[in-house]
């Protein structure tokens, strides 16, 4: 856990000082993405420039566990399900991924074209997807981690689409109010 800011008597203190957790990255992370493990130890990958590396220890980078990405601009979610976890992103421009614990690979997710899923997101279960410049979302299987998708389509709620009029781009997001 990393703490921003100290209680004192009477004020809270801002922390003082950082310190560099992985060097050597050739472009900016645009990106931090986490992911547990069923045992529950974490894994965290940082995108930057156009790879994806393991960000887990600190020190130099190593190899990209993902190369030749158009944007490290990425949305991310985790799923879990009985047969484990898995992490999942996208970026609107390249194939859709997925992290098992040991492998990344294209996501098995079919219905809409490769490369054009800008957001991911978790909602009952089910992981939801929405289709770039359009007003459609796309939703797999209760539990599952691939194969097709339906679309859904929101044209009648959003008449700009999940992007703003600036051209910001939006997203759907899972809120859980405990």
């Amino acid at each position: 856990r990393l703490d921003n800011v100290l209680c004192r008597a009477g004020y809270i203190e801002c922390r003082k000082g950082w310190s560099p957790h992985k060097t050597g990255f050739a472009a900016t992370v645009e990106t931090i993405l986490n992911y547990t493990s069923v045992s529950g130890s974490s894994q965290r990958f940082a995108a930057a420039g156009t790879n994806v590396y393991d960000a887990t220890a600190a020190g130099a980078i190593g190899a990209a566990v993902v190369s030749g990405l158009t944007s490290a601009y990425l949305s991310y979610t985790q799923v879990s399900n009985q047969a484990g976890n898995y992490l999942f992103f996208c970026n609107s421009a390249d194939t859709e991924r997925v992290y098992d614990g040991a492998t990344w690979a294209n996501s098995g997710f079919t219905g809409p074209v490769a490369g054009t899923l800008s957001h991911v997101a978790v909602w009952k279960r089910r992981v939801w997807w929405v289709e770039r410049n359009s007003t459609k979302a796309w939703y797999g299987a209760v539990d599952a981690i691939s194969g097709a998708m339906t679309a859904f389509n929101f044209s009648g709620i959003f008449r700009h689409g999940f992007f703003s009029r600036s051209g910001a781009p939006k997203g759907i997001a899972d809120l859980v109010f405990d």
